[in-house]
């Protein structure tokens, strides 16, 4: 977490505190705010005198909750599908600890993991169908819809699972 080089403390208008020194301090998981007490002869320190809230810059921490693949089909290595999925939710409106994602990424899935750049991002919180025409990787057994935002994105995600390469071959 970075916090701001310098800090305007508003009930003394001309004073700007520096706050380069605590700049590599560890904050406590769940920290919303740094707030600064006055102390010294005279003092009681019982009133803050400054306050600056806290925004931890970080991935998403709600995943979607769920991913659906129609009309799959491929044809010389090259799968087409329509997904659509449901993003995640926060329980309660205005927790600042629960985020959702602004923006979501679809992946092939190697062994449970998300592999190579993303087939499809959007930047925008809505659900809605979309389509995807991509070579598929021959070990590629699934898709993964993850949650992203400016800081990042989720490792995982609810994955659909596609049919089997050899299975295809033989429907034909």
């Amino acid at each position: 977490m970075t916090l701001l080089p310098s800090l305007w403390v508003p009930k003394m208008p001309r004073l700007l505190v520096a706050i380069d020194s605590i700049a590599q301090v560890q904050v406590p998981r769940g920290a919303t705010h740094f707030v600064a007490f006055a102390h010294g002869p005279g003092v009681l320190g019982s009133e803050p005198i400054a306050s600056l809230r806290i925004q931890d810059l970080r991935p998403p921490t709600v995943m979607p909750l769920s991913i659906i693949v129609n009309d799959f089909s491929e044809e010389s290595g090259v799968a087409s599908f329509s997904f659509s999925f449901q993003p995640g939710r926060c329980q309660i409106d205005g927790d600042e600890t629960c985020d959702a994602g602004s923006g979501f990424a679809l992946y092939w899935v190697v062994k449970g993991q998300k592999m190579g750049k993303a087939l499809w991002t959007s930047e925008t919180d809505q659900v809605s169908l979309a389509a995807v025409a991509a070579a598929r990787p021959p070990l590629a057994t699934a898709v993964m819809v993850v949650a992203r935002n400016a800081q990042g994105e989720m490792d995982v995600g609810p994955t659909a699972a596609l049919p089997l390469q050899h299975n295809m071959d033989d429907e034909e």
